[in-house]
């Protein structure tokens, strides 16, 4: 493993204790990044919340089905928790838990936000704002990252309005194959510039350091 894969599975195996402080315009704490690490499999409290979110916002994930707390604990065990280049962080607001966001795909010089999901109502009224801020602060610094980028449900306005008010760009449209499976359906992506059979697309957003608008900062 590289140094960035070694400090990612030392936060998920819980050998390194991290937290993201999340403050306001006038630097004024307002909440806190926790990543998911292995004993938190356990909280049945938190995967039940998670398996609630998921269904909440079903629509806006490639793959639609219903989350069970036992769908998503394997889930976070079999995929998120054993891929040392994503982290999963619970969005707490202080001390309530709100959502979850994070980021895959991390490389030498980039890495892929994933995951917002506001679950709860609660706490300061921007505060999913600056946590996009929060996160992204700590993806460049800590990482020296050239470009963090995304994909949002083209038809998801409210995510795409958060993501271009920190800097990010609209890149490529990318057209959504619908694939009905046993249980679930998934969305495929094809083609930049094709239609969609389905009127379903992906909107690809980019962001690089110095288009990042972050207040104070």
């Amino acid at each position: 493993m590289n140094s960035r894969e070694e400090f990612i599975n030392d936060v998920i195996h819980e050998k390194i204790n991290i937290s993201i402080e999340i403050v306001d315009s006038q630097n004024n704490f307002i909440g806190r990044l926790v990543p998911l690490t292995i004993s938190l499999l356990g909280n049945v409290e938190i995967m039940t919340k998670m398996a609630e979110w998921r269904n909440k916002v079903g629509p806006y994930f490639l793959t639609q089905f219903h989350a069970t707390v036992e769908s998503r604990r394997d889930w976070l065990k079999d995929v998120v928790l054993k891929d040392n280049s994503r982290l999963l962080f619970l969005i707490y607001s202080p001390t309530k838990l709100i959502g979850q966001y994070g980021f895959k795909g991390l490389s030498s010089d980039m890495a892929e936000i994933d995951n917002l999901i506001r679950g709860e109502m609660g706490g300061h009224p921007r505060l999913i704002y600056f946590t996009e801020i929060a996160l992204i602060k700590w993806l460049f610094q800590t990482f020296q990252l050239k470009k963090i980028y995304g994909f949002v449900v083209a038809d998801n306005f409210m995510a795409l309005d958060l993501h271009q008010s920190v800097g990010f760009r609209l890149t490529e449209l990318i057209p959504l194959y619908k694939k009905e499976l046993p249980g679930k359906i998934d969305f495929e992506m094809g083609k930049p510039g094709d239609p969609s059979p389905d009127g379903r697309y992906y909107q690809k957003v980019e962001l690089v350091p110095n288009d990042f608008i972050s207040e104070g900062r």
